[in-house]
């Protein structure tokens, strides 16, 4: 039961990530055309961003507590 489980969380997941994609556009970092692929969503208490996955490599390590979806990397 738990495999069930595990599918409808990670599905709940990527398609949260092409609903941020979709409404963004653009990377606030650099500016480019964002894709689901390799896109990542970083949410920190309410607040969520959507990067490109450079732009998420370059600022990990000022994020102090953070989750992470990560579906196209």
């Amino acid at each position: 039961m738990s495999f069930l489980i595990d599918g409808m969380v990670g599905e709940l997941n990527r398609q949260l990530l092409r609903y941020a994609v979709g409404r963004a556009i653009s990377c606030p970092g650099c500016k480019a055309i964002l894709d689901e692929r390799s896109a990542v969503l970083v949410t920190v208490g309410k607040t969520s961003v959507v990067q490109c996955g450079e732009c998420h490599d370059k600022t990990v390590h000022k994020l102090e507590y953070a989750w992470r979806i990560a579906v196209g990397r």
